[in-house]
């Protein structure tokens, strides 16, 4: 993993949430080989940047990727970003609810 492309991702994700008015801790983490998971902790915030049923969260990723990957053309990296676990915590409802069907 290329370490611009993961401080991009952190740098662009903590400016757009500085414009949304949050404050909040953000760091890059490889996750893989070509992907970069960004970890927010925007303490009583987290609600504000999930969103309602993580519509602002899903939101927030897709501007991420879109000018990361159009700065690095190359590097067609996926990133996630996860505030206060809540991508692991939905996709393990999702792995709960198949297994129960």
């Amino acid at each position: 993993m290329d370490e611009k492309v993961m401080q991009q991702a952190a740098d662009v994700t903590a400016a757009i949430l500085t414009r949304m008015g949050v404050e909040a801790q953000v760091r890059a983490e490889a996750e893989g080989s070509t992907g970069v998971r960004i970890v927010v902790d925007a303490g009583e915030a987290d609600g504000v940047v999930i969103g309602q049923r993580g519509e602002t969260l899903a939101s927030l990723q897709h501007l991420v990727n879109s000018v990361v990957n159009k700065e690095f053309k190359n590097d067609k990296d996926n990133i996630t970003i996860d505030v206060g676990d809540y991508q692991e915590r939905r996709r393990l409802e999702l792995v709960a609810l198949a297994a129960s069907l």
